[in-house]
């Protein structure tokens, strides 16, 4: 080797040993790089799965301003059921109403009608009402039931507490239990004090099979259990035409429980009704308690 070569390897070994050590460096960093690339794409992906999903929940939604159905009304509360035709008449945004008529007659024994201010339950039997607001009515306000947030659930929607409807921007507030088998269950990631939302819904098109809202307090504790099922197309959306509406309520070692069905025999979008009840003058006005007690003893 001349003087020359010689000069040249001096150069090119710690040159050479230089890149090498460079290169391993860089392939390290490039490894630790691609794994927190790695870990952050798996949790994005986790996170944009259960978007994707809880969208598709909410593309559900109908967007017809009407729905009006004929259906039997059934009642049962401490294990006595009675069963009565009736109607549905909702107008979103303005008014939930649930009437009840006699057999055979077709005449309306009563009714109860949900507004955005007001809850108005009718005995025509009876001639008395009872009237009040949300926050009037201790129960409601407890249980953290708004029209808004009724509305959803006999719409077979996702509701958020305290808004009137829930938007786009909205949906990363819901979480997806991704592993779970069967129906995928849609919860609320913050609860609302003492109140949790669960949503039961079908994995393949994100349909609201179950709404389910807990409460519990130091006195008492409550639960409100609504399946739906039987889904006919309104528009080019499903909407169930069975809903069964299943609430429990304990205190004090003792529980009470009351199940009110739907079932609609037709479903359609008619707008040509009036959305607001006017009370007759001849009417009197009562405590709830006193009023559900004789329209539950209806035969």
């Amino acid at each position: 080797m001349n003087t020359t070569q010689k000069h040249l390897t001096r150069i090119l070994l710690p040159l050479a040993a230089l890149l090498l050590a460079t290169a391993s460096c860089s392939t390290q960093k490039k490894a630790v790089a691609d794994n927190q690339n790695s870990s952050s794409v798996t949790e994005m992906s986790e996170d944009m799965r259960m978007l994707l999903f809880v969208q598709k929940v909410f593309n559900n939604q109908l967007n017809t301003k009407n729905i009006v159905g004929n259906l039997s009304l059934t009642i049962n509360t401490d294990g006595k059921a009675i069963t009565v035709p009736g109607s549905l008449h909702m107008r979103k945004d303005e008014v939930i109403r649930i009437q009840a008529f006699i057999p055979i007659l077709g005449s309306e024994v009563g009714r109860i009608e949900f507004t955005p201010d007001r809850v108005l339950l009718i005995d025509r039997m009876h001639k008395e009402y009872v009237e009040g607001s949300y926050d009037q009515l201790s129960f409601l306000k407890a249980n953290g039931l708004s029209f808004y947030s009724l509305q959803a659930m006999f719409w077979n929607q996702l509701l958020l507490p305290g808004k009137e409807r829930v938007t786009d921007i909205d949906l990363r507030d819901y979480h997806v239990d991704l592993a779970a088998t069967g129906k995928m269950p849609v919860s609320l990631k913050e609860q609302q004090g003492s109140i949790s939302y669960l949503w039961d819904a079908e994995p393949a098109n994100g349909r609201i099979d179950a709404a389910h809202v807990s409460y519990a307090n130091d006195r008492y504790s409550s639960r409100l259990d609504w399946t739906y099922s039987n889904f006919s197309t309104v528009g080019i959306k499903p909407f169930p035409t069975f809903q069964d509406l299943f609430f429990t309520l304990s205190a004090g070692g003792q529980s009470k429980s009351l199940r009110l069905t739907l079932d609609m025999s037709e479903v359609t979008t008619d707008d040509k009704w009036e959305p607001r009840t006017q009370v007759s003058a001849k009417f009197k006005k009562v405590e709830p308690e006193e009023l559900l007690k004789k329209l539950t003893q209806l035969q």
